[in-house]
């Protein structure tokens, strides 16, 4: 068989945990041969191949008119790959229809993957669905939850990918530098991923303490952003021992070495579903406070491996993170022991990305 042409369809251009799944797996395919890759993404971003059309960043309702333009351009696009070779459409995320009815129209092999828990987004995965045919399409999700919330009970569970190459954690503890322990979250800046809750919870744990917060602001929630600065501003002007820094987009290279000098990494989300940023800080061998979303309890399954609170839960948030800015060196190291092995061992890239290339090869023989 010739190369499978894979076409990674994401619903945005900006760099996010769905960008960093596709990559992950891609890079690794191509690596062991057999497959050639395209990302394609509503409008010109970082990682795009092939743009398609980008409405609903004007004006939220424009995705009603978004959703056609895109699906026939993606048909277009399914049939120009079909006369060159074996091609694969992979969609990432349950809002990303257009992919999926391009592929319904034209009966290209469709991988359709869950990132999100987003209960709002069913409906769209309904309409999707009437456009497949059966034995041309399997569906996925990175957790259990997922395949709940959108009513596909029979979705394979497929978590997100992690390279224990690339996210290695150093051999000595880092020991807190100057300013006081270094508390490290990384997310776009977006209500669901709970900076706001995070922030709250900061105000009762007294400094000294550093958070770095890193992630894009996004032009759909401005004033979430403009919030989390005011929200900043008063907590150090309460305490001048503490300090926030917004550090914005940050490549993979970058966020390692945050991750190297972090003692506690923390993920406050309102909703996940298996959160790459919080694998990649588990895999280095950070000590994590995090809320029971989506896949999380799965991650971490007991206290050897961190800190699980609730969501939107300030005061439960801040007794997480004293207990994990209390541990002793001794105890983080063996944390960060326990927590990168079970990763390695779970979410490993060679696992993950070995069963996606079957699904691929089952799909275009099918």
């Amino acid at each position: 068989m010739s190369r499978i042409q894979v076409f990674h369809f994401l619903l945005d251009h900006r760099v996010g945990g769905p960008h960093v799944y596709a990559q992950t797996i891609a890079q690794y395919l191509e690596q062991k041969g057999g497959f050639e890759t395209y990302y394609v993404t509503t409008a010109k971003g970082a990682i795009t191949d092939i743009p398609l059309i980008n409405l609903r960043h004007y004006w939220n309702p424009l995705y009603l008119l978004e959703v056609p333009l895109n699906a026939v351009m993606g048909t277009g696009l399914a049939r120009r790959a079909k006369s060159i070779g074996p091609t694969v459409f992979h969609v990432h995320g349950a809002a990303n229809i257009a992919p999926v009815i391009a592929a319904g129209l034209s009966g290209t092999p469709l991988l359709w993957t869950f990132h999100e828990t987003v209960p709002g987004f069913k409906k769209l995965v309904d309409l999707a669905l009437k456009f497949l045919r059966p034995g041309n399409f399997i569906v996925t999700a990175v957790s259990h939850e997922s395949t709940l919330v959108y009513g596909t009970p029979g979705a394979e569970i497929l978590p997100a990918p992690v390279d224990p190459d690339f996210w290695q954690p150093i051999k000595e503890v880092p020991a807190a530098e100057e300013g006081g322990p270094l508390i490290l979250s990384t997310a776009n800046l977006n209500p669901l991923k709970g900076q706001d809750v995070l922030l709250e919870a900061l105000a009762q744990v007294p400094g000294p303490w550093r958070l770095r917060l890193i992630g894009q602001e996004l032009k759909t929630h401005q004033a979430f952003a403009k919030k989390l600065k005011v929200q900043a501003e008063a907590l150090c002007q309460a305490d001048p021992s503490r300090s926030v820094e917004f550090l914005g987009w940050q490549d993979k290279e970058a966020v390692r070495e945050q991750l190297k000098r972090t003692q506690v990494f923390v993920m406050p989300s309102r909703s996940e579903a298996t959160p790459i940023a919080l694998l990649e800080a588990l895999c280095m061998g950070r000590p994590a406070v995090a809320t029971q979303v989506g896949a999380v309890a799965q991650m971490i399954p007991t206290k050897e491996f961190g800190f699980l609170v609730p969501p939107e839960n300030p005061k439960a948030l801040a007794e997480g993170l004293t207990k994990a800015l209390a541990l002793s060196p001794e105890q983080r190291t063996q944390m960060g022991e326990s927590s990168r092995g079970h990763i390695q061992k779970n979410y490993g890239t060679a696992k993950i990305a070995g069963r996606v290339a079957s699904l691929y090869k089952k799909l275009v023989k099918s």
